[in-house]
């Protein structure tokens, strides 16, 4: 970027005027904790705020040394403002050593700069992720929109944010693959609402205060930096460790303030009973000495280390920068607490102003890398091992280290080969790279192990049943460890009698249905994968399936959990009884929550009896809407079919190619109806009756042979529709008056888009599935595809409908959340999901 700006190099012999003028308002500014506007606009006039904005873009490119000075200047006057400034001079340090921010971005921030104070800042810290130094992702979301970025999302202690020009906000993305980024919000932008929270012991005026965003929207050109999700995109507290030297000398600026007062004192306080001023005493001398030699030499370890650095010496290491920080902070600490103590009383009162630099002096060792942190990254150093930071330790030597303790040795697969198979499950989206490490789990115990240790390191988990969901939840990439689930696959229990079962997560829907009808029950829930997937992942996703109509979906069918929760504790939800409505409803929260809430080890189901006879019927439409809208006519008639599936006409060739049939010779859809119990032949005969005043041809059977004959070709539908290519399965539900409506939508879509998608439904319960079916040889899901989806999604909830009626949320459908629940749901759900799950190590990045 050429610019035409010009910016005035400070003149840093002159700081000691910037001192005095800051120090004149400092003390008001701290009694009253109102924003320091008049130091900040001193510190403007001085030039100081730009400082460090490089020679490239007309600035003076002062470097780290220089800018300590400026900030050890400011900090002996007023040091909010100091902090204030800090932020902003880190912001633009980093664009002259790395720039990063979009050209014109930046262009609109200097041409104001030029103007008058403009304040930026880093806005991490989350009110359930603590301090981004500790390991850990953002939950705040970046949502995509047509124009850019919509942001929703709580942060904590954003220094100075009252008079912040710009926050730049950390978020991870609603993407099918999220990522991490930074993003540009001015501090004027509609959604922000700042919660007055700042009320500390020292830096009164910093107005660090807490933030929400509410569906803040900025166009796509302010994403300074973005990375991929996962452990590479934590904070590197290496990376920055030498700019923590400017903060050390803020810091001991306070200290100089604190030592001038304790001089001060020192001359003018004359005891009747001495006669003379107590700075005469050895006792004041001496502690003088013991203050005098503790800064200066303070000083010299962060100078002379900010002069290394700008030196470019290669032997000056981050952990000597963070050694540096760790022993001024304790020196300037040490010191005013010395002059406080000697002092005694009088030190403390609120008209002393060294009562005021005491309280301020206490922040220096809160700011991140706390001294714990940085101490392990200085022994690692020490200890002639490679460098390490909390996140690498965390991630995964110590945690496949653990875990290989703890766990049978058949338990625990590493390395790329052995992960791989484990990275996505049937939706057709990828991860990026493979998981760390496969758990695959036989017992709670199992569960419980993994999930302490992983709790513990802060490493992500991702459950997993047999891998036949639909919509990316069960996807784990790099850094990520794969809970499996499908070894737990007892039936633990199967009472007849009070009609229920207890399984573990693993066990195939359809062998529980088995097992039930020996006894003349049945598993009611009835996913067209019932043969290949799980009890435990229908759970996760409240799986529907074909009989969900008249029975309900898969949360009806489960009276109680067994659950392990992230950090390993194991609870028990609900009860062995059909009724029960003590306390909150943890087991329907649970149901549906696709594991990240926690990890389900056993459940309590509801069986059912079979039913007396069922009947099926079969018609053929000409084309798939009027399909539909004979089904609305059925609903409106008051018929209740167990069973009502409805395919259209290119599905119905897909299984002719796969199955030498002949099914898309007879019509262009196929409804498939079943009706059950002791009225099912009446209710079969309505069916018919209605049915032949608009079908091309009907046939009804009451033969179960027959019956699984004409469902073949919907249970056969999705593997057909695997052959011709990579299935992108979408899932959206309308009222079922509206159905009709909702195929024409995406017969539009797919003709707007030039996309093939194949439709079929759950036409009872207006649960539609259109199958985007994608080039298998073209990465990724085009931009086609995803506008094509985005078109369905916006219809489903123009009609009254939802993005989910079954599959879940899991990625591909997290960038619409937003748009069905509206930012105080998705904001309050969020705050749920941080109650169970604070570190959100629970299959981050689904669901919300």
């Amino acid at each position: 970027m050429t610019t035409a700006l010009r910016f005035r190099a400070p003149d840093l012999a002159a700081l000691t005027s910037v001192t005095e003028r800051l120090a004149a308002t400092a003390a008001e500014y701290d009694r009253t904790s109102a924003f320091p506007e008049k130091g900040i606009l001193a510190a403007h006039e001085a030039g100081l705020l730009t400082a460090t904005v490089a020679e490239r873009y007309g600035g003076p490119g002062l470097a780290v040394a220089a800018t300590a000075r400026i900030l050890h200047a400011l900090g002996e006057g007023d040091p909010s403002v100091a902090l204030i400034a800090a932020m902003s001079l880190t912001v633009h340090h980093r664009q002259a050593v790395r720039p990063h921010w979009p050209e014109e971005l930046y262009g609109q921030v200097l041409t104001a700069a030029a103007q008058r104070p403009v304040l930026l800042n880093h806005v991490r810290v989350e009110p359930e992720l603590g301090s981004p130094a500790r390991g850990g992702l953002p939950a705040t979301v970046a949502r995509r929109t047509a124009t850019g970025w919509s942001l929703t999302g709580r942060k904590r202690f954003a220094t100075g944010v009252e008079g912040l020009d710009w926050l730049l906000v950390w978020a991870t993305t609603d993407e099918p693959t999220p990522r991490v980024g930074t993003f540009a919000v001015p501090g004027t932008a509609a959604g922000i609402e700042i919660t007055h929270r700042w009320d500390h012991l020292g830096l009164r005026a910093s107005g660090s205060h807490d933030i929400a965003l509410h569906e803040v929207e900025i166009p796509a050109v302010n994403v300074v930096d973005i990375a991929a999700h996962g452990p590479g995109a934590e904070q590197d507290n290496r990376a920055g460790a030498k700019l923590h030297l400017p903060l050390a000398a803020l810091y001991l600026g306070v200290a100089r303030a604190a030592q001038r007062a304790f001089h001060r004192f020192a001359r003018e306080r004359i005891p009747a009973n001495l006669g003379h001023p107590v700075a005469r005493t050895e006792r004041f001398r001496r502690a003088a000495g013991e203050i005098a030699l503790r800064l200066d030499s303070a000083e010299q370890l962060v100078f002379g280390g900010a002069e290394r650095v700008d030196a470019a010496d290669d032997t000056y290491t981050p952990e000597l920068a963070l050694g540096a920080r760790i022993l001024a902070d304790r020196n300037a600490v040490e010191a005013v607490g010395l002059a406080v103590r000697l002092l005694g009383n009088p030190g403390l009162s609120r008209d002393n102003p060294l009562e005021r630099h005491f309280r301020d002096v206490q922040c220096a060792p809160v700011h991140a890398p706390q001294e714990d942190v940085a101490l392990l990254m200085v022994g690692s150093r020490a200890l002639e091992g490679p460098p390490m930071t909390v996140t690498r330790l965390g991630t995964a030597d110590a945690l496949l280290t653990a875990l290989g303790r703890d766990l049978p040795g058949d338990a625990l697969l590493t390395g790329p080969e052995a992960t791989a198979p484990y990275s996505a499950d049937r939706s057709g989206s990828r991860p990026d790279g493979e998981p760390l490490a496969v758990v695959r789990a036989t017992n709670a115990e199992h569960v419980r192990t993994t999930l302490r240790h992983a709790h513990a390191l802060r490493v992500p988990v991702v459950p997993r049943g047999a891998g036949t969901g639909l919509s990316g939840g069960a996807n784990a990439g790099t850094g990520t460890v794969v809970l499996d689930l499908s070894r737990m696959k007892r039936i633990l229990d199967l009472d007849p009698h009070d009609q229920i079962a207890v399984v573990e997560p693993g066990v195939v829907t359809s062998e529980l249905d088995r097992a039930a009808s020996e006894f003349g029950l049945r598993y009611v829930p009835d996913p067209a994968s019932a043969a290949i997937s799980t009890v435990g992942g229908n759970i996760a996703t409240n799986a529907g399936g074909l009989r969900c109509a008249k029975y309900g979906v898969t949360r009806d069918a489960v009276l109680g959990l067994d659950v392990v929760l992230a950090d390993g504790t194991p609870i028990r939800t609900g009860r062995r009884t059909v009724k029960g409505v003590t306390g909150y409803d943890l087991t329907g929260l649970f149901t549906g929550s696709e594991g990240t809430l926690g990890v389900i080890t056993a459940a309590t189901v509801r069986l059912r009896p079979l039913p007396e006879s069922t009947a099926t019927v079969a018609a053929y439409f000409p084309s798939f809407a009027e399909g539909a809208e004979a089904v609305s006519a059925l609903t409106a008639a008051r018929l209740e079919p167990s069973m009502a599936e409805l395919v259209d006409g290119p599905v119905l060739g897909a299984v002719d190619d796969a199955q030498g049939t002949d099914l898309r010779a007879r019509g262009g859809a196929l409804l498939l109806l079943q009706c059950d119990g002791r009225a099912a032949a009446a209710e079969a005969e309505l069916a018919v009756r209605l049915l032949r005043e608009r079908a091309t041809s009907v046939e009804t059977t009451a033969d179960p042979a027959e019956a699984d004959r004409l469902l073949t070709a919907r249970r056969l539908a999705l593997p057909a529709l695997e052959r011709l290519g990579r299935v992108l399965i979408e899932d959206i539900a309308v009222p079922r008056s509206r159905l009709a409506e909702a195929v024409r939508a995406i017969d539009a879509a797919a003709e707007r888009h030039d996309v093939r998608i194949f439709t079929f439904a759950h036409a009872a319960d207006g649960n539609l599935h259109p199958i985007l079916v994608l080039d298998p040889d073209v990465p990724g899901i085009p931009d086609a595809a995803w506008r094509a989806a985005g078109d369905i999604f916006t219809a489903a909830l123009r009609l009254g409908g939802t993005l989910t009626g079954e599959h879940g949320v899991g990625t591909l459908k997290r960038r619409w959340l937003a748009d069905e629940l509206g930012p105080e749901q998705h904001a309050l759900q969020q705050r749920v999901k941080a109650a169970f799950d604070p570190h959100h190590i629970l299959n981050p990045g689904k669901a919300l």
